[in-house]
């Protein structure tokens, strides 16, 4: 008689794979979130201080 994992040894692996692929893409999100606020935000603050120098020179 041969002892094997089968079919349920690959589904069990394809469910631990989609779940780790689900993970990975969830933090890829949020990074890539992050890194366009963080763009962003840097837009603004260059935008920002031109203006505050172009009113100074007034």
């Amino acid at each position: 008689m041969k002892i094997g994992t089968g079919s349920k040894g690959s589904t069990d692996m394809k469910e631990k794979l989609r779940a780790s692929l689900g993970k990975v893409t969830f933090e890829l999100m949020i990074v890539t979130l992050g890194v366009l606020i963080a763009l962003v935000i840097n837009e603004w603050f260059q935008n920002y201080q031109e203006e505050k120098v172009c009113a100074c020179h007034s």
